[in-house]
């Protein structure tokens, strides 16, 4: 079966063929990104259940380690006191509260769907990418954010549009080439679909490999500054509900290949740093 729609980066039209037809995902035969075209209304996604229960772990254990080098590369890359950052898809805070902690004069904003509220920093409840911004800002970061969006491309043309002239951006997302996707690939064609759709559940529409997002970037203004591939904490795991027995090989398989892969580069999420091309 081959897809009536685009690549979402590259726009290929021809050939794109489908690599399950239950997810509806496709992988792009120019490119290679792989796309998913799900037919779940984002406000169904995005509810409280959607912190507070099916991804429970990973906001109850925000990836610390990560914040703390994006607060060194604005500190190494910028030297203005009241420095202005925007967090996309900020969630709960957890990243802008971080920062706030030892950066008290940068101005901090966050957008998500869902509502937020906070003394210190600008929440805005709304879409990024159709949001009209009084303003432009000198950082922007999104966090496990950009595999969630429609259009990717629209997506990355409003950050460039909202980043002042040398302003950058940091973006972390899934890394489809890694050995947890091509192991949850294997099983599929093996008939276990269970880790297959945790990676590919209706709420991810884009599978980025490092180059799919490279390009991505690269073609809609930015020179890429570094790219690096990486795992997520331990304890930020989410398990599946199933059996007690099923839920602890899950989840020691799954740190076992985070140990292996974290010499090997081949991380389950890979982090993007780009400036805008001006």
């Amino acid at each position: 079966m081959i897809s009536p729609h685009p690549c979402p980066v590259c726009q290929n039209v021809q050939n794109n063929c489908l690599q399950d037809q239950i997810l509806n995902v496709f992988i792009c035969a120019s490119c290679n990104h792989v796309f998913s075209e799900s037919i779940v209304d984002a406000v169904d996604i995005y509810n409280p259940d959607y912190f507070l229960i099916e991804h429970k772990n990973w906001f109850l254990y925000p990836n610390i380690e990560l914040f703390g080098k994006i607060e060194s590369f604005i500190k190494d890359n910028s030297s203005i006191a009241n420095l202005s950052v925007l967090d996309v898809g900020c969630g709960r805070g957890d990243l802008l509260n971080f920062l706030h902690k030892d950066n008290p004069l940068w101005c901090l904003s966050g957008i998500d769907i869902s509502e937020n509220k906070g003394q210190d920093i600008i929440y805005i409840s709304g879409n990024f990418s159709s949001y009209e911004f009084g303003e432009k800002f000198n950082i922007i970061t999104g966090l496990m954010v950009i595999e969630h969006v429609v259009d990717p491309v629209l997506f990355v043309r409003k950050l460039f549009d909202v980043l002042y002239s040398d302003g950058k951006v940091f973006l972390v997302t899934i890394n489809s080439d890694s050995v947890m996707y091509r192991l949850a690939n294997i099983l599929r064609r093996l008939g276990w679909r269970a880790p297959y759709e945790r990676l590919y559940h209706h709420h991810h529409l884009q599978h980025f490999n490092n180059a799919s997002l490279r390009n991505l970037m690269e073609k809609n203004g930015f020179n890429v500054i570094k790219q690096y591939n990486h795992n997520f904490p331990f304890s930020a795991i989410d398990v599946p509900s199933v059996p007690l027995i099923f839920k602890l090989a899950y989840k020691y398989v799954i740190i076992g290949l985070f140990i292996i892969t974290n010499f090997f580069g081949g991380g389950v999420n890979q982090t993007i740093v780009c400036k805008k091309n001006i």
